[in-house]
Parts: structure tokens; C-alpha cells; sequence
């Protein structure tokens, strides 16, 4: 799987949260200028940078619930423990997630979201263009990034390292401070 698609199922429920935080910035902005020495165009310009970035990101939630919504519970279930983790242990009490077949279905899904990605739009050049530009992206992107090289090299060096271990140091360190 390419990063930008990572990034996008790790920031996917977060995404209400950025932007109401992103209302909030631009908010304080507005309300904060006069503190702000720059010239009025310079500020002005961030607003709208901030607000185009608040448009992205709505358009982005919006057609990531739209793809979402078309996979199955059971296939959304895998996202859920993959990228989301917003359910608690007790949800995933019947889920395997130790057989070959778990993997088999991650690298499925992953290619299958990819596809729907690039139905509506979302390409690599296109994350570049737009979504790059974007700090929390950016920097999630680092992280994965991160964590993928990293998780690489574990492999090569030990080969029966767990897939389960990589995966959940991967999602606890995406959002770590």
C-alpha cells in the first residue's frame, strides 16, 4: 500500500476533530489579528489557506465515509482493528486475528481501497498536489513513512517477528506525542 492511502485510514477518524479545530484556528485568527504584526494581506492569506485546507478535508471525509460505507461490516471490522482503533478489546473478542487468512484479507482490503481511492480522484499525484501541503498529514505521512522503514528493517532482521506486534506498533506510534 502506498503511504498517502495509510494516511488516509489512519486520519480518517480523526477527521471531525481536525476540522473543528481548524474552525477554531481560523476563529482565532480572525479574532486575533490585531496582535498579529504581519500585514493585513499576509494574514488574510493564512485564513483562506486554512480554510482551503478545512474544504479538503471535508471533501476528503465525505468520500472516505462514502468508500467506507461500501465495504462490509466484517471488512470494516478489519480497518477498525488495523487503523482505526477507536473500538474498545471486548469488540474484536471473536475476531481472528492471528490466522494467515487475516493477512491474506488486509493486503485484499488494502488493494480494494486503493482501487475505490482512485475512482474518486484520490491519486498519489493528487495527495502530492493538494493533501501534501497539509501539516498534520505531513506529518503523519513522516510517521508512517517511519514506522514502515522501521518495521521493514525488524523483518529482515528477525523473519519470525510477529505481523501482529509490527501492526500495533505502528498504530500506537501514529498518534503518539
Amino acid at each position: 500500500m502506498i503511504i498517502y492511502e495509510k494516511v488516509f485510514l489512519y486520519v480518517y477518524p480523526h477527521l471531525d476533530a481536525i476540522i473543528k479545530s481548524l474552525d477554531g484556528c481560523v476563529m482565532k485568527r480572525a479574532l486575533h489579528s490585531f496582535s498579529d504584526y504581519s500585514s493585513a494581506l499576509k494574514q488574510a492569506e493564512n485564513i483562506v489557506n486554512l480554510t482551503n485546507e478545512k474544504t479538503l478535508l471535508l471533501n476528503l471525509k465525505d468520500d472516505l465515509d462514502d468508500i467506507i460505507s461500501t465495504f462490509s461490516p466484517e471488512d470494516v471490522k478489519y480497518f477498525e482493528y488495523k487503523y482505526f482503533k477507536t473500538k474498545r478489546k471486548s469488540y474484536f473478542e471473536d475476531f481472528d486475528f492471528t490466522s494467515r487468512q487475516y493477512f491474506r484479507k488486509q493486503v485484499r482490503l488494502a488493494k480494494e481501497f486503493r482501487k475505490k481511492l482512485e475512482k474518486k480522484g484520490y491519486t498519489e499525484e493528487y495527495y502530492d498536489n493538494y493533501y501534501h501541503k497539509i501539516d498534520l498529514l505531513l506529518q503523519v505521512e513522516k510517521r508512517v513513512a517511519e514506522l514502515e522503514k522501521m518495521s521493514y528493517k525488524n523483518k529482515k532482521k528477525d523473519p519470525n517477528i510477529s505481523m501482529i506486534k509490527r501492526c500495533q506498533k505502528i498504530s500506537k506510534n501514529i498518534f503518539a506525542v
